[in-house]
C-alpha cells in the first residue's frame, strides 16, 4: 500500500464538512459556511460522514488537487503522521471550528435581520429611531376627531375592501381561480415567469376577473371614501388616498361622484381621470394612486413605453394574446405581477412615496400588510410617530402608534366618514358679543 500523507487541513475540513453540512441549522448559511471550506483541504465523505482516501497522484496540486484525490483506500491512513501532528491538527481545528461559529453567528444576524425587514408583520423599526408601540381598540367616534387634527392623511385600502362587492381577497379558500377543471393560485397566474410560460392563461384570467368587477361594483366604503376625499380637497386639507386593488373601484366611486356633481354644480365639476386614449397620462387617476395598476387597462411587455392602452372588451373571449398597438410586443394587463416591485412610470411609486413623506395620520383598510409597498409607507408612518388606524376584521398592524376598528369596512369606514363629513360641514359660529354672552349663561346653568 503506498504512502498516504493526510495533513492536518485534511483533517480540520473533514470534520467542520461534516459539521457544516449535517449540524447547520440555517440551509442559507451552507454556501457561506463552503466557502470557508474551501479556503482549506476537503475531503469527500460517505453518507455516513466517514472520510474516504486515497493515494494523491502526479497531477495532485494544491488544496482542491489533493481533495479530489482522495477517495477510499480500505480507509487506512499513516496513523504515525497523524499522531505525529495531533497537537497541531487539533490547534487548526480549534481554530476554523473558531471561524466557523464567527461566520454561522454573524450569518445569523444578517439573516434575522433580513427576516425581520422584509416581515411587514413585524415591528417595522428597522434602521429607523426607536418609535414607542402603543396599540389600543377604539370607535368611529372616538378617533374622528383625532384625524382631523392632523395635516397630511393617507387612505391605503387594501382587497378586504371590496369582499362586500363580491370579490375574493385571494388570501382566503375562495382566492382561487377555477379554470378547466383546475384550481389556480393567484400567484400562479400573475408572476412573470407564468406570463412567460401561458400569457394567455394570464389574459384568460384577468378578462374573467373584469367580468366579476363588472358585476359586482364599489360598495358603500368605496363611496364613503370618496366623499371624504372630495370635501378635504376643497377645504385645503392634504388626503392621498392609496390603494393595492387593481379593481378600480375607488376610481368608479370617485366618477361617480363627479358625474352626479356635474349635474348639480356643473361649472365647478372637473375630470377626475385622463379618459383621452391619446394622452400620455390615459389610465392614470389624479386623485387616486393604484400601486398595483387596474385591470381595465393593459401595457406593453416589453415596456417600450409607459402608456397604458385600453384591456380588451370583457365580453370577448382570448383566441390569441393582445398586442402592443405601438410596437407589436406581447401585451400584459396593467396589474403588478407578484414577483415585481412598483416602478414610477407605470405605478406612480415615487411620486407616492413624495406624498407620504411626511403622513402624520394612515388609515389601513381591509390592507394585509404583506407586500413590499405595505412596508416602505408604513415605515415611514412609524418613522413620522404617525397615527396609525387600522380598520381590519382581524388586526394587522403591529408598530408605531395604532388605534384599532376591528369589523368589515363596509361597515366602519362609512360611520367613520360620516362623523368626518358632518364636522367639516358643520357651520361655525362666531363668537360675537351676543354669542359670548349666551355661551356664559349655559355653562353657568350647567353649572
Amino acid at each position: 500500500m503506498s504512502n498516504i500523507r493526510f495533513s492536518a487541513n485534511d483533517y480540520c475540513i473533514g470534520a467542520l464538512t461534516i459539521f457544516a453540512k449535517y449540524t447547520c441549522p440555517y440551509s442559507l448559511l451552507t454556501n457561506q459556511c463552503e466557502e470557508l471550506l474551501e479556503d482549506n483541504v476537503q475531503g469527500p465523505l460517505l453518507p455516513n460522514g466517514e472520510f474516504q482516501y486515497q493515494t494523491p497522484t502526479k497531477e495532485d496540486t494544491g488544496v482542491r488537487g489533493r481533495r479530489d484525490a482522495i477517495s477510499t483506500n480500505n480507509g487506512d491512513l499513516n496513523a504515525a503522521y497523524v499522531q505525529e501532528n495531533l497537537a497541531s491538527m487539533n490547534d487548526q481545528l480549534a481554530k476554523t471550528f473558531d471561524k466557523v461559529d464567527n461566520t454561522l453567528n454573524k450569518s445569523k444576524e444578517v439573516y434575522e435581520s433580513v427576516k425581520e425587514m422584509l416581515n411587514p408583520k413585524a415591528k417595522l423599526a428597522y434602521n429607523l429611531p426607536y418609535q414607542k408601540t402603543s396599540i389600543e381598540k377604539t370607535t368611529p367616534e372616538g378617533i374622528a376627531e383625532q384625524i382631523l387634527l392632523k395635516n397630511n392623511i393617507v387612505v391605503y385600502s387594501g382587497s378586504g375592501i371590496s369582499v362586500a362587492s363580491g370579490l375574493a381577497t385571494f388570501r382566503n379558500e375562495g382566492g382561487f381561480w377555477l379554470y378547466g377543471g383546475e384550481k389556480y393560485l393567484i400567484s400562479q397566474i400573475l408572476s412573470t415567469e407564468s406570463f412567460k410560460q401561458d400569457p394567455l392563461l394570464t389574459w384568460t384570467w384577468a378578462q374573467d376577473f373584469r367580468r366579476q368587477v363588472a358585476l359586482s361594483g364599489p360598495n358603500p366604503a368605496h363611496f364613503a371614501i370618496a366623499s371624504v376625499q372630495r370635501l378635504c380637497q376643497e377645504k385645503d386639507i392634504n388626503f392621498t388616498l392609496i390603494t393595492e386593488n387593481f379593481d378600480g373601484f375607488h376610481v368608479q366611486a370617485a366618477n361617480a361622484l363627479e358625474m352626479h356633481k356635474r349635474k348639480s354644480q356643473p361649472e365647478e365639476s372637473k375630470d377626475t381621470f385622463y379618459s383621452d386614449p391619446q394622452d400620455e397620462r390615459y389610465g392614470f387617476t389624479p386623485e387616486v394612486y393604484e400601486v398595483r395598476g387596474n385591470a381595465n387597462f393593459m401595457s406593453c411587455s416589453n415596456f417600450c413605453s409607459p402608456k397604458l392602452y385600453a384591456s380588451p372588451p370583457i365580453h370577448q373571449n382570448l383566441s390569441e394574446v393582445p398586442r402592443c398597438p405601438k410596437c407589436g410586443e406581447l401585451a400584459r394587463p396593467h396589474i403588478l405581477f407578484v414577483d415585481e416591485f412598483s416602478s414610477e412610470e407605470q405605478y406612480r411609486a415615487e411620486t407616492v412615496l413624495r406624498r407620504v413623506a411626511n403622513v402624520d395620520c394612515i388609515i389601513l383598510i381591509g390592507n394585509a400588510l404583506e407586500s413590499h409597498f405595505s412596508t416602505l409607507l408604513l415605515s415611514q408612518a412609524v418613522n413620522n410617530d404617525a397615527l396609525i388606524i387600522d380598520i381590519n376584521t382581524l388586526p394587522a398592524c403591529e408598530s408605531g402608534r395604532v388605534r384599532q376598528l376591528q369589523g368589515k369596512a363596509e361597515t366602519l369606514v362609512p360611520q367613520l366618514c360620516k362623523i368626518i363629513v358632518s364636522t367639516l360641514t358643520k357651520p361655525k359660529v362666531s363668537l360675537d358679543a351676543t354669542n359670548f354672552i349666551e355661551l356664559l349663561k349655559k355653562s353657568m346653568k350647567a353649572l
